[in-house]
């Protein structure tokens, strides 16, 4: 239990690193999808935290980080505009509206990443993700 607490931990005080350095590089270049990415997928982990999780983040700091599933998905959205052809970015938003319980956006989301020409395996993998988490929203 100790190491769990230590990871989280841990987690907990890079995640602040992860926004700020997130936050600069779109200030410097605000059209770069894996800044943009990398934002939506920083608000989805910590709005994912377990309730364990959140306390550790309550005693590291007195105000831990601020996230919710709703800056995910406005990040995931603009990194779409960005670059509309990543399978990653569908995937994610799709996930992130699984969690916001709409499921209708969800699905939408995650059959365009199944339609996707994918570039590499990993777009692959991302794509049969996505088709496991449709087929559970059927």
């Amino acid at each position: 239990k100790i190491g769990m607490l230590e990871g989280t931990k841990q987690k907990i005080i890079n995640s602040y690193d992860v926004e700020e350095y997130g936050l600069k590089a779109i200030e410097l270049d605000p059209t770069y999808d894996g800044s943009l990415h990398l934002l939506g997928r920083w608000h989805y982990e910590l709005a994912d935290l377990s309730w364990i999780e959140r306390t550790v983040a309550k005693i590291v700091y007195e105000t831990p980080p601020k996230a919710s599933f709703e800056e995910s998905a406005e990040y995931f959205k603009r990194a779409i505009e960005a670059k509309s052809d990543e399978v990653r970015h569908y995937l994610w938003i799709g996930k992130v509206y699984i969690k916001l319980k709409d499921k209708e956006e969800a699905k939408k989301y995650l059959q365009t990443a199944t339609e996707m020409t994918p570039f590499d395996d990993a777009d692959k993998l991302m794509q049969k993700e996505a088709a496991e988490l449709l087929n559970k929203l059927k």
